[in-house]
């Protein structure tokens, strides 16, 4: 099965690029129920995504370019801190400097 596509839409609502889908920040409870997910990636410019997908019909799955700081806090909030140690290292370089 093909990945889905996110169009990304930056601080302007500008289109700059298109995502593969995924829900990397869903907890575990929520993962398997209909409705929405969430998802982190990176651009190829190196910018950070929140990909909002949907189940719903008629709605569309998007995504919004997010600063570094709001990256790390939707990693740390959603419990899944193994993302700073695999996809997203210069995030957790980022919460020792912040923490520190």
């Amino acid at each position: 099965m093909e990945e889905e596509l996110v169009p990304v839409f930056d601080e302007n609502y500008k289109l700059v690029e298109y995502v593969e889908a995924n829900r990397n920040l869903d907890e575990g409870t929520d993962a398997g129920w209909p409705g929405l997910h969430h998802g982190l990636s990176r651009l190829s410019d190196g910018r950070y995504v929140l990909i909002c997908e949907t189940d719903w019909c008629c709605d569309r799955n998007v995504a919004y370019t997010i600063t570094p700081s709001e990256a790390l806090t939707l990693v740390l909030e959603s419990n899944h801190e193994e993302l700073l140690m695999t996809e997203f290292t210069d995030l957790e370089d980022q919460v020792s400097n912040t923490w520190l």
